[in-house]
């Protein structure tokens, strides 16, 4: 059972991304189980019977690993081959930009995805400072990871506004509603 494993509170999963963010690196010194509370809201998400998950932007498996659930196929899709050689090695791996459909094609099904923490690096690099076109990006990559969903999956978006724009606040907001009334 999902819940039930939830609880088990291991220590907490190896947080690499400080290793190459000097920015992040001294937020964890100030606030050291910052990591740790920011997972906890996201057990309390994953649809009861999942038996896969996709973590995208992935890093080297944070949040995956954190979940501290029991999932029998772990798919970790990111950029950089320096995290993904630091994941755990029961992981699937795969190599390139999750905004990209060639990647996303090589990615099996899940009952659960993520992104913690990426979704705010998806912008459209050909029209600097066009929000409209930002959004729409962002639209379409949320729109190719649904495709990797199995019928029932969910994903889950956790995330912070891009710095300085409108963007990142009015993505919670595409249906109308804010994210907490879904």
């Amino acid at each position: 059972d999902n819940h039930r494993q939830m609880n088990d509170m291991r220590s907490p999963p190896v947080d690499r991304f400080g290793e190459i963010s000097p920015r992040h690196a001294i937020a964890m010194r100030r606030c050291p189980q910052a990591r740790v509370l920011e997972l906890t809201p996201l057990r309390y998400l994953v649809p009861q019977g999942s038996r896969s998950i996709l973590d995208l932007f992935s890093g080297s498996g944070f949040v995956s690993e954190g979940l501290q659930l029991r999932f029998s196929r772990t798919t970790l899709v990111d950029c950089s081959r320096h995290f993904l050689d630091g994941a755990s090695s029961g992981a699937v791996k795969v190599h390139g930009d999750a905004t990209q459909a060639d990647v996303m094609a090589q990615v099996p099904k899940a009952d659960f995805a993520v992104c913690h923490a990426g979704f705010h690096h998806i912008l459209d690099g050909n029209v600097a400072g066009n929000e409209q076109s930002h959004l729409q990006r962002r639209i379409e990559v949320l729109r190719l990871w649904k495709q990797r969903l199995t019928p029932a999956g969910r994903l889950i978006v956790a995330d912070v506004p891009s710095a300085g724009t409108v963007v990142g606040s009015r993505i919670g907001r595409l249906g109308g509603r804010s994210p907490a009334a879904r």
